[in-house]
């Protein structure tokens, strides 16, 4: 339905220009869509987690003091809690997955060469993901509240579908953890998710 908004909330109408015009037509204009996408990914991640017998939360908020732009603590999409699935990598803290989606055709993405360079819009994101939390790391310190009891694992996938390096080792790390779970139980080792 596209052709029958007349404004955004930006004021911005889609005949504006020829660029506007596609980003209305193809739905990338607002982002809802990819809200609509990353929620989606999160709650399939909370499956994988809930089917190999993980301690973990959903959109858990309050892990750092400092407000978002839009005046939320930043949370973990999933948290995985401390002693559970990842205590060989991560021994003694909780690991935040954080999911984010991103466009490779954006203009930021493009100006990164991700046209000639895979999965550069993944890496640049995973890489700003990271930025923040050794940001609220260090403001955690200069605040007396010592090291932050967790570590961020950024799950970047970009909008053609492309897994960041990260989240490959991760998903494959995933894969691992539930067929050793199938076999251990003797159930037999299945497809995994």
């Amino acid at each position: 339905y596209w052709d029958t908004v007349r404004k955004c909330k930006r004021e911005l109408v889609p005949n504006l220009d020829q660029h506007t015009a596609l980003s209305f037509k193809t739905g990338r204009y607002s982002k809802t869509w990819r809200i609509r996408i990353h929620n989606c990914i999160r709650d399939k991640i909370a499956a994988m987690y809930s089917a190999v017998r993980a301690n973990y939360g959903v959109e858990v908020r309050g892990l750092y003091r400092q407000l978002t732009s839009y005046g939320d603590h930043k949370p973990a999409d999933v948290l995985v809690h401390a002693g559970s699935v990842h205590q060989d990598e991560y021994p003694g803290k909780a690991l935040a997955l954080d999911v984010a989606i991103t466009d490779p055709t954006t203009v930021t993405a493009l100006g990164l060469n991700s046209h000639q360079r895979p999965l550069a819009a993944a890496g640049n994101r995973h890489d700003a993901k990271l930025s923040t939390h050794r940001a609220a790391q260090r403001q955690a310190a200069q605040d007396g509240f010592g090291p932050l009891p967790f570590d961020k694992a950024p799950i970047v996938i970009e909008t053609s579908g492309a897994f960041s390096n990260f989240t490959q080792k991760w998903f494959k790390k995933m894969v691992k953890i539930e067929k050793s779970q199938q076999a251990w139980n003797g159930t037999g080792v299945f497809t995994s998710r």
